[in-house]
């Protein structure tokens, strides 16, 4: 998601091998997720033992085979439909903060190499920044892995306009409860420099020098707390 969001980006996203596939329950039917089945199927993925995950290995340019993971999401909370061919053996993983990943989104284009080889454009529907922070903040709660925490960071550096635009595209949807969760969570992981989210960051990039180690940590902190409060959640902090 990052580098789709914040394209170009320096240094750049570290990336991922896995694709997460959000889906919207209330608009698709037994027969939809038949057929999403078959086609993810038909492209060589395969079941593995966790229902919700799909697996294929994808051969690169350099000879070098790695496998690449697709978990299927839904929103908690939400109610699937109804109605048409059932597919019983379907899971899909709930995933807190997704309800408004699905109601705000944004279309990227997106080109590159195929597994296949051959190049391709093709248009993906993705969360707009302030539900990716969201649903990324309720991750990190979840999991306590330090990619979430970085994520997070690295999407609010470098949006257009940092922790203030990234505050006001939140603004508006204060007020539900996700959201609010999404930034308690916020409020509560980088608390100080020492907690979890500036920690999980450092600890994340890795960087040799000690004394880097803690700017970034401070950094991480510094901008989580700007967003906080411009965004009105926490009052703003006296340095010293």
């Amino acid at each position: 998601m990052p580098p789709l969001l914040v394209p170009g980006a320096l240094p750049p996203h570290t990336g991922s091998l896995d694709v997460d596939l959000l889906l919207d329950p209330e608009a698709l039917s037994g027969l939809q997720y038949a057929e999403l089945l078959r086609l993810i199927e038909e492209r060589g993925y395969r079941k593995t033992d966790k229902p919700f995950r799909y697996r294929r290995d994808v051969l690169l340019e350099g000879g070098e085979t790695i496998p690449v993971e697709v978990d299927f999401l839904v929103p908690k909370g939400v109610r699937r439909k109804r109605g048409g061919r059932s597919a019983p053996d379907f899971r899909a993983i709930d995933a807190d903060g997704a309800q408004l990943a699905i109601r705000l989104t944004q279309a990227v284009a997106v080109e590159g190499a195929m597994p296949s080889g051959a190049r391709n454009r093709v248009e993906v529907t993705l969360p707009r920044i302030e539900a990716y922070v969201v649903m990324k903040a309720h991750a990190l709660a979840g999991r306590l892995n330090e990619k979430d925490a970085y994520d997070i960071l690295y999407c609010i550096q470098h949006w257009p306009g940092g922790s203030r635009a990234v505050a006001d595209a939140l603004r508006p949807q204060r007020g539900i409860p996700e959201v609010e969760r999404a930034l308690g969570i916020l409020a509560e992981k980088f608390e100080t420099p020492g907690h979890f989210g500036p920690h999980a960051v450092a600890s994340f990039l890795d960087p040799a020098d000690p004394d880097e180690r803690a700017f970034v940590a401070r950094d991480a902190y510094e901008r989580v707390q700007a967003l906080l409060e411009a965004v009105g959640f926490v009052d703003a902090k006296e340095d010293g």
